[in-house]
């Protein structure tokens, strides 16, 4: 089955579905912090997908601050970022409240 095909019979795109439910999974802890999610060729095989396709769902995850891309090392799950705004009157304890953290 084509890219094309899949994203048609799914009502979207084939990488946006691969990274939703790549995302899904590691918010029900299915991949935890640090680990290394399968390889594009792995990933592409499963979902019957070219591997570029699945390179960009891993493009979207990185975006979205959920997994780092290294070459050698593979897509690992990462911590995600808190946004901080920076200026001239920053209150440290203001920003951390505002993000639940105490």
């Amino acid at each position: 089955m084509t890219d094309a095909m899949l994203a048609e019979r799914d009502g979207g795109t084939a990488w946006r579905r691969i990274a939703d439910e790549l995302a899904d999974a590691i918010g029900r802890g299915e991949y935890k912090l640090g680990d290394t999610l399968p390889a594009s060729v792995a990933l592409a095989e499963r979902y019957g997908v070219h591997r570029h396709t699945v390179r960009q769902a891993f493009r979207h995850l990185a975006e979205q601050g959920l997994v780092t891309v290294s070459r050698g090392r593979g897509t690992q799950v990462t911590a995600p970022r808190l946004p901080y705004p920076i200026g001239r009157r920053v209150s440290m304890r203001t920003n951390m409240g505002k993000l639940g953290i105490t």
